[in-house]
């Protein structure tokens, strides 16, 4: 067979020797030959059969068919004696049957008949301890077992032959149980409880918790539990339920030890690591202009969810109903709700003993959100909720009447915008009207002014925007009594004083910030912010002084909520819907952080369905299909070789200093560094005396004006250096090329004067500061727009584009951004792209990741790559 050899049983019966050919019952014999003919294998090919193999070959023989073999295979019954004696220091144990004639297995004894061709089996314990035993006796004939050992030896070794053996002269040294019972509960502290009950010929014990003897059987379970490490083994032995190996104890263990004993284990502990139903339902509705949210199990009583659900938020297992019944509270109801909990910041102490919670209405889109993914928990939605979803979701669907005069005027997208400034009025919920600059913010919030009887109003605003704010009421709703609150503090006051004489008041951010005390017996119907970026930082006095101001309705309007970071969100949040987006420090450990460090997509896309029925935003693209289109683009200015010496030189100094620098704590001196390397990018005039050549950057900006000069059409010129615009006017008068100037020292009232003129006469270029002229300004009349220097935030520089792309622009408006090639400039970019994507996750609706500036990227500005 091992060699495949070709061999021949006569005439009739030859064939290849191959194991594969053999039938299952002849492999088994042909496994067993193999297993022993090298150790048992005599000259004359005879297997011999001793205690080494006999169980193999009772196993062979009671498992092929007996047709194959003529063993006769009989189970049998033997009790071997064994007398028992003792002298001064001993018992002795001595052996009164002759095993002999009989082979030893591992767990059983083997006779073998030759007259009847028969093998007898005779079984003893499964463990082998009789064997065990029969085999010291074979070797020793005697054993002598030291007085004060006999107590283990008959736990260990009499107690578990006592079945099989028959033990002449022993008495009873030590008492055992008849019968053994496991029994496990759990206590109102959530640990297991496990007792091993054992019965006596005096009653019952609990092994684990009275000094009494036991059997073998009793010390293996004991020793079984132990290795669940038990917190306590002075009475039952205590388990804590919240670690994984007693949920293994309770569902693995206890049934094994159940094939040993009798287990009873309660209901409470069973439901352990398994969910349970709790019947919950939530049924939500509209009561008293407020969100009510009814909470109902058939299970449990009203009255103790609340104290049943923060038992829950502890992550306790079980909780204690007031008349005394344990109840097992992992359930999928209880997850589900406290996880909707949790997310919308809803604390047990919420819910009031009837079993509701009342939340601001504004909420309502927040828990349709949260309870549409609801598997266990039934919700029932009431018509009046269902209601205020549907003023939500299909504002256009719900007409409101717009006073004739505006609906003659209004563009398509800006009724709708009215429709939806009117749904928010109605159920008393602060929007932003975030649409693209240029789009009629203004005017849609007049016609909501308007289009409504109670319509006394404050508008805030920067200061430069106050007298465009009351042009515009002049031009379209002149019957209203507006007025200006600015001038000195004693004609403000006078002002505020005689507030029931106006339908609108028209205020700065500088001036609330300085008269808010003065406004605080006034409400008004509406309070409008106008470029509410201005209150971005929660901790100034800008947002602090609007905040306190008391009103019935309150909007933002802003081109760009988010400038850099989730934290100006929530400050608008807190003015329109305060606690909306929660307390300032619940929002940045549970939004800000997750989306700015972790990149977290799921709590970003969550903040965002959460705020987006509070913010509507519409860009030029989508709605003004007749505006002509915006031309971007990057002019790449390469450096002279004076210049690149210079730029080169100063950004070795400032990599030098770095290296004594915290990126993260000594900002303001990194921002001084990176200004400065800034200014020799645009013109390094602004910064040294003895430079005297006009900068690379300043004459490309020349020769882009010269163009329009010569095409005789307009353009504008931002830079975020007054310094560089004086230098640029000089130019500009030397090419006898007409220009006006407009930065922070142009007075207030000069700036209106300025825009017009520059709308009505020939004058070329319009040079701004962006800070200064960035918003609020209408410049329809330029075709062009050059950005000397990049700033820091997109979103600030497209606003200050959109003051020539906007409503009434006629022709293309072509924009270039000068930057200086292999420069700090070519990285601003990228920084300005990196922060554009937080205003296209939230205010735009698209996908995008999240940055801020950390140390290591403001840094890398410096870098010479």
């Amino acid at each position: 067979m091992q060699n495949n050899e070709y061999h021949a049983y006569g005439k009739t019966l030859s064939f290849v020797h191959n194991p594969d050919i053999l039938d299952e019952p002849s492999k088994k014999i042909y496994q067993f030959i193999l297993r022993f003919y090298h150790s048992h294998l005599a000259n004359n090919n005879t297997l011999f059969i001793d205690n080494e193999n006999i169980d193999a070959l009772w196993e062979l023989l009671t498992t092929i068919p007996a047709s194959l073999h003529a063993f006769k295979c009989i189970e049998g019954e033997l009790h071997p004696m064994v007398s028992v004696t003792k002298d001064k220091h001993d018992t002795i144990l001595e052996l009164e049957t002759n095993i002999a004639p009989y082979f030893s297995g591992k767990k059983c004894l083997y006779q073998y008949t030759p007259s009847e061709f028969s093998i007898t089996r005779y079984p003893f314990d499964k463990q082998g301890v009789t064997i065990e035993l029969l085999n010291r006796f074979d070797t020793l004939q005697r054993l002598y077992v030291a007085h004060e050992q006999l107590e283990n030896f008959t736990r260990y070794i009499i107690s578990p032959t006592k079945k099989y053996i028959e033990y002449v002269g022993l008495e009873d040294t030590i008492q055992e149980e008849s019968h053994l019972e496991i029994y496990a509960d759990v206590d109102e502290d959530e640990y297991a409880l496990v007792s091993l009950i054992g019965t006596y010929e005096d009653g019952t014990h609990d092994l684990l918790k009275e000094d009494v003897p036991h059997s073998l059987k009793a010390d293996l379970i004991i020793s079984f539990l132990e290795k669940y490490n038990p917190d306590d083994m002075s009475g039952p032995m205590r388990f804590d339920t919240h670690r994984d190996e007693t949920i293994d104890m309770i569902h693995d263990g206890l049934g094994h030890l159940n094939k040993m004993t009798d287990v009873y284990v309660s209901d409470s502990l069973q439901a352990i690591g398994s969910k349970k139903s709790m019947n919950l339902s939530v049924g939500i509705k509209v009561s008293h202009n407020l969100l009510e949210m009814d909470l109902d199990s058939l299970d449990v009583p009203k009255e103790e969810l609340a104290n049943i659900i923060a038992s829950h938020r502890k992550k306790k297992r079980y909780h204690r109903l007031k008349n005394g019944q344990l109840l097992y509270i992992d359930t999928h109801e209880l997850d589900e709700l406290g996880n909707m909990m949790d997310q919308y910041h809803i604390l047990p102490k919420d819910i009031s003993e009837d079993g509701t919670i009342d939340l601001n209405l504004n909420r309502a889109h927040q828990m349709d959100l949260a309870t549409q993914d609801f598997q266990y928990v039934q919700v029932n939605r009431e018509e009046s909720f269902k209601d205020v979803l549907d003023h939500l979701k299909n504002y256009t669907h719900h007409k409101h009447a717009l006073n004739e005069r505006y609906d003659a005027i209004l563009r398509d997208y800006q009724k709708e915008g009215f429709q939806w400034l009117s749904t928010m009025n109605d159920l008393h919920f602060g929007g932003i009207l975030a649409d693209d600059m240029g789009l009629g913010k203004t005017i849609q919030i007049m016609s909501l002014l308007e289009s409504n009887e109670h319509h006394f109003s404050i508008i805030i605003c920067p200061a430069s925007l106050i007298l465009n704010w009351l042009d515009e009421f002049n031009k379209f709703s002149s019957h209203l009594k507006v007025t200006c609150v600015m001038g000195s503090a004693k004609e403000r006051k006078e002002i505020i004083k005689n507030y029931k004489q106006f339908d609108v008041m028209i205020t700065s951010y500088d001036y609330i910030r300085k008269d808010y005390e003065q406004y605080k017996d006034i409400v008004f119907d509406f309070i409008v912010l106008d470029e509410a970026q201005y209150i971005k930082n929660q901790k100034t006095k800008n947002a602090i002084a609007v905040k306190s101001l008391e009103g019935k309705q309150r909007y933002a309007l802003t081109g760009t909520p988010i400038e850099n970071s989730l934290a100006e969100l929530w400050s608008i949040f807190d003015f329109l819907n305060k606690d909306y987006l929660y307390n300032y420090r619940y929002f940045k450990s549970h939004y800000e952080a997750p989306i700015v460090k972790d990149h977290d997509e799921e709590v970003q896309t969550q903040l965002q369905k959460m705020i987006s029925p509070f913010v509507l935003r519409r860009t030029k693209n989508e709605v003004l299909k007749d505006l002509p289109d915006k031309i971007e683009n990057t002019v790449l200015v390469d450096f002279s070789e004076d210049e690149k010496k210079l730029y080169l030189a100063h950004l070795a100094q400032a990599n030098q200093l770095l290296k004594t620098l915290d990126g993260s704590k000594d900002r303001i001196q990194i921002l001084a560094m990176l200004t400065k390397l800034r200014q020799i990018c645009c013109e390094p005039r602004i910064v040294f005396d003895d430079v005297k050549h006009m900068s690379s950057k300043m004459e490309a900006c020349l020769n882009i004006i010269q163009t329009y000069k010569d095409n005789n059409k307009k353009i504008i010129v931002f830079s975020s250096f007054k310094s560089l615009l004086n230098l640029l006017a000089k130019e500009l008068d030397k090419s006898k090329t007409s220009y006006y100037m407009l930065t922070g020292d142009t007075d207030k009232a000069d700036r209106k004067g300025l825009v017009d003129a520059y709308q009505n006469d020939d004058t070329t270029v319009f040079l701004i500061s962006l800070k200064a002229g960035g918003t609020g300004l209408n410049l329809t009349a330029a075709e062009g727009v050059i950005h000397f220097d990049p700033w820091w935030n997109m979103s600030a520089q497209n606003q200050a584009t959109d003051r020539a792309y906007r409503i009434g622009q006629k022709n293309k408006v072509f924009v270039y951004k000068l930057i200086m090639a292999d420069s700090i400039e070519e990285k601003i970019q990228t920084l300005q792209a990196a922060k554009k994507d937080l205003a296209d996750r939230f205010v735009e609706g698209n996908s995008g990741s999240i940055t801020t500036m950390s140390g290591e990227e403001i840094m890398s500005l410096f870098s010479e790559d």
